[in-house]
């Protein structure tokens, strides 16, 4: 009998520390997509308005010394990213934690229709900022006639 309760006690034990482990993973993930969220949408409202040095703020170390100023990477944004320059409304989906980044799923949508699907890669800098080293854009295949 004795042996039954310390078995339902380390149950007991270990189911809650099972439900707060998750619980504490889906806190930090809903944690970190708010705070991509701001990221992005700073950075897009930032590149639709010309505020070039705003957007390259957003930008990694990498990508800054990838791109050297604001205007080659504005440039690059907008040759390169049509789906990102030209969005109208984005929506956020999943987000993939790791070890040294965190990857956010960003739907893009324009005329009310999703038209591409980015994956925006985070990384933390030396003052524990979040920024983007880099955005990778799968366009939305539609269905053939």
């Amino acid at each position: 009998m004795k042996s039954v309760r310390i078995f339902l006690i380390f149950f007991q034990i270990y189911f809650l520390f099972i439900t707060f482990s998750y619980a504490s993973e889906g806190e930090e993930k809903n944690s970190k997509n708010k705070i991509f969220q701001e990221i992005i949408s700073k950075q897009i409202a930032a590149i639709q308005s010309g505020n070039k040095k705003v957007a390259f703020s957003y930008a990694s170390e990498n990508i800054k010394k990838k791109f050297i100023n604001e205007e080659n990477f504005y440039q690059m944004v907008k040759n390169s990213y049509p789906q990102i320059y030209y969005a109208e409304k984005f929506v956020l989906g999943k987000v993939l934690v790791r070890n040294v980044n965190s990857i956010q799923e960003v739907n893009f949508l324009k005329n009310k229709l999703h038209t591409a699907t980015a994956y925006y890669v985070f990384i933390k800098n030396d003052l524990d900022e979040w920024k983007i080293d880099g955005v990778i854009v799968r366009p939305k295949k539609g269905k053939e006639i």
